[in-house]
């Protein structure tokens, strides 16, 4: 089916029919490939209009181009399109094609589809959407992947489920956000796989969607019809849910066994005035849409229903009143048995939102416990769930109903004993957040101005004088420290407020075991650090002698590090220098008269952790994975990211965009990567390489952006002038750069190997200081066994003297006593002494 979907595509795109035109175009090809004789009789269409007879004339002979373009689509006489409008509703298509032949070529692909085999597993509109998806524009992705949820999702929210029929008739299920009705599609191929001979005309009302986009509700319709050959115009309807509720002709729908749902995301301009009844009568107030249609969702279930819902991460842990409300309702009210991350880019080609499923029942209990899971799509394309944690409801409640899972699943460290551990709250202050944007940071300036990147701008305003620790708390982890610095309002910043911490030892902790940081970012788009989670992190205290150590230490291999990677910077600036100045006056060539330049054909996530061929996409660092198909194969040649970017004039080694690698043999990539194969031998491989390498940025400005990605058109790259020199100096080029290339590595390894050494630093100083803590544990625990011993010896002493005394009546005893007093010098009683102090010191 995608092979014949994307053939029809091209003809279309021949005739200027591109987006949701296409796909308007190829529902209505693959309807007309559905309607048998059958299906044509029941609802009402002329069988001249079915598949079999429609390339035929009334005495059965097949009829030429002209003859099937009238009988296809006529403007204002009766064809098969305006049957499609008026019998099956299907008012979307506004039919465009011109080419008469073209019309004909595609009735004859059609007539390969094998549509009873595809229609048991797949939703085919559903498809038709997915094709178009994997390989459309980025914007048209965004527009049209709002209406489309991963059909192996869909199916596996459906198994959670569990609908059921009693004695002929089928639960009621509800979609309130339906788009094009894949929940309800796939919901019908789960009952009808399970039970035998349902009777749609009875159970085609429990059947029931809503969306508030007329044109994509017809497509839900023409969607179920295709799969129970009723239309349900009664049931599936256009409707705002959350200001209407789930208002059918004939009233609202108090309740339904099954709600299945993927939550419209970032709905603006809503009013809680404005929600329906059911809503507002919570009382639990807000703007948000998420959480809004969530309390729609909880309201309508039924009693012994189940509902399974995507939502976007930020319901699971925004804190909000109206989103930790909205969480306490359900938790409390209902059995939240299951929240599973959807931790794989390939369920969602469009919205750049982290999502999860929330699957609770109203089954008249509690939640009591909670199981977060998450399910990936494997390299055999099938769901694999895996259990993160079982939580407690009472460890819920007491964190504010958070269903954020990486508060519950902490990897910490293992502790060392001996050693006490304080949280970050206890030792540091929390100072004022800066109010400035990032924008405030220029190029130069007399103060380093920090962002939440790894990117250290200038200011000329210290707003912080003393030292900090200065923790960025967008996108990705970092943290610094300094004195006398400016900072984007994206930052915490802390400083240690007991004598016995040190900023800079803590600074260092926290680099060294960034992964404690890495774990608390939580976020639906861009992820953010809470002052909260950084203030419950758990530090090992160690004296200050130890502290200092450690510092005095980790300050050479970190300065080591800086001074490796300003000398890297500077390498690949000379590098640059050295390419640019001994090709200036040569001659140039554009790169297509050097190059076939070949696109790839694969979609990022046909990206795998194993196979047989190497697989490219938009990453700076690359290959980025494996694919058991290739696209490319070829002896040595280069491989050129043409898409991609952060914006306009914003460059680096980070950003994939321009960059190319070198590729010998079979190798998989991306549609947005373009393979460079040399077709003339006076330019070599290599030279081609770092020539490349060392224009990226003016390959970059080709780029045309759209909301920060770039596109540069293969037209625009074929027209790159690329400067030749002889092959002898290429040579000569490709020596001394492959030289500097090697000794970046060599510095980029030993970058690697000292902050291996780094960690090796602060995890050996802090078990000496374990030991010495065992140590001085013994030596106390020895001091109270001497002063037992002490008790002992004294007591037999007295006793000795006391027996010595009762004899001592005359004085022949007190001269002897004397005596012995005075001869005190005596070997033996230095031999006693010592004795007493063998003991003592035992």
């Amino acid at each position: 089916m995608e092979n014949i979907i994307g053939q029809i595509r091209d003809i279309l795109r021949k005739e200027g029919i591109t987006g949701m035109a296409s796909i308007n175009h190829c529902i209505v090809f693959l309807v007309s490939r559905l309607l048998n004789e059958e299906l044509c009789k029941k609802v009402g269409i002329a069988s001249k209009y079915s598949f079999n007879n429609m390339m035929l004339d009334t005495d059965g002979n097949e009829i030429g181009s002209q003859d099937l373009y009238d009988k296809f689509y006529r403007k204002s006489d009766p064809c098969f399109i305006r049957e499609v409008i008026n019998k099956l509703k299907f008012t979307n298509i506004k039919f465009k094609m011109e080419g008469i032949h073209n019309l004909k070529l595609i009735m004859k692909k059609l007539e390969k589809l094998d549509t009873d085999n595809l229609s048991i597993k797949y939703d085919l509109i559903g498809t038709i959407y997915e094709i178009h998806l994997k390989s459309g524009t980025s914007n048209a992705m965004r527009d049209l992947g709002q209406y489309y949820t991963h059909r192996l999702v869909i199916k596996y929210m459906i198994e959670l489920c569990d609908v059921k029929m009693t004695n002929g008739i089928i639960e009621k299920i509800v979609d309130p956000t339906m788009g094009t009705g894949g929940f309800l599609t796939m919901v019908i191929k789960d009952l009808q796989s399970k039970y035998n001979n349902i009777d749609w005309t009875k159970n085609k009302d429990n059947i029931i969607g809503f969306d508030i986009d007329d044109n994509v509700k017809n497509m839900a319709l023409l969607n179920i019809f295709l799969e129970i050959g009723e239309v349900c115009n009664n049931t599936v309807v256009k409707q705002d849910t959350l200001k209407n509720d789930l208002r059918l002709d004939n009233g609202i729908l108090e309740k339904a066994k099954v709600i299945l749902a993927n939550e419209p995301m970032g709905i603006k301009n809503i009013t809680h005035a404005s929600c329906c009844d059911r809503i507002k009568d919570l009382k639990i107030r807000g703007t948000k849409a998420e959480p809004l249609f969530l309390q729609l969702f909880m309201e309508a279930l039924d009693d012994d229903g189940r509902c399974a819902v995507i939502v976007p991460d930020g319901v699971l842990f925004t804190e909000s009143n109206l989103h930790k409300n909205t969480r306490k309702h359900m938790i409390e009210n209902f059995n939240l048995k299951k929240v599973i991350s959807l931790n794989d880019d390939n369920f969602f080609l469009n919205t750049g939102v982290s999502t999860s499923i929330l699957f609770f029942a109203k089954d008249g209990t509690k939640t009591k416990k909670i199981e977060f899971c998450e399910i990936t799509l494997n390299d055999e394309k099938e769901i694999e769930e895996k259990l993160i944690i079982n939580v407690e409801y009472d460890k819920i409640k007491d964190n504010n109903y958070s269903l954020f899972v990486n508060m519950y699943n902490v990897e910490e460290l293992d502790k060392i004993e001996g050693l006490e551990y304080k949280k970050i709250s206890d030792i540091t202050n929390f100072l004022k957040k800066s109010k400035r944007k990032a924008s405030y940071g220029q190029d130069e300036g007399m103060f380093p101005f920090y962002t939440s990147s790894s990117k250290i701008k200038r200011c000329n305003t210290a707003d912080y004088k003393e030292e900090c620790i200065i923790i960025g708390d967008g996108g990705c982890a970092n943290i610094y420290i300094d004195s006398n610095f400016s900072c984007s309002d994206h930052n915490h910043i802390i400083q240690t407020k007991q004598n016995n911490v040190n900023n800079r030892f803590l600074k260092y902790y926290l680099e060294i075991n960034i992964k404690l940081l890495e774990l608390g970012f939580k976020g639906a788009t861009i992820k953010n650090l809470s002052k909260s989670y950084i203030q419950n992190l758990e530090i090992p205290i160690p004296s200050l002698k130890i502290q200092n150590k450690i510092i005095e230490q980790l300050d050479v291999l970190s300065e080591n590090n800086n001074t490796l990677e300003k000398n890297i910077d500077e390498f690949k600036e000379i590098l640059k220098y050295y390419v640019e100045s001994y090709t200036m006056n040569c001659e140039k060539e554009k790169l297509s008269n050097l190059c076939n330049l070949k696109a790839g054909k694969f979609n990022s996530r046909d990206c795998r952790s194993k196979g047989k061929y190497p697989f490219y996409n938009g990453k700076a660092t690359n290959p980025s994975g494996f694919n058991d198909k290739f696209c490319f194969d070829y002896n040595n040649y280069l491989i050129l990211i043409k898409d991609g970017g952060a914006g306009y004039k914003k460059y680096g080694d980070q950003i994939g965009l321009g960059k190319v690698f070198k590729v010998n043999g079979k190798s998989s990539a991306t549609s947005h990567q373009l393979a460079l194969v040399l077709k003339k031998d006076t330019v070599l491989n290599e030279y081609l390489y770092y020539y490349l390498s060392a224009n990226k940025n003016k390959i970059m400005d080709l780029a045309l952006y759209t909301t920060g990605l770039g596109t540069i058109r293969k037209s625009k790259l074929e027209n790159f002038n690329i400067h030749i020199p002889t092959k002898e100096k290429q040579e000569h080029i490709v020596i001394y750069c492959d030289n500097i290339t090697s000794m970046i590595e060599n510095m980029e390894q030993q970058i690697i190997k000292n902050k291996e050494l780094m960690k090796n630093i602060l995890d050996n100083h802090l078990n000496s200081q374990s030991e010495i803590s065992e140590n001085n544990q013994l030596l106390s625990e020895d001091d109270d066994s001497n002063s037992e011993d002490d008790e002992i010896i004294d007591s037999e002493d007295d006793e000795i003297i006391d027996s010595e005394d009762n004899d001592s009546n005359s004085e022949d005893d007190d001269e002897i006593i004397d005596s012995e007093d005075n001869d005190s010098n005596s070997e033996d009683d230095d031999e006693i002494i010592n004795n007493k102090l063998l003991v003592n010191n035992i």
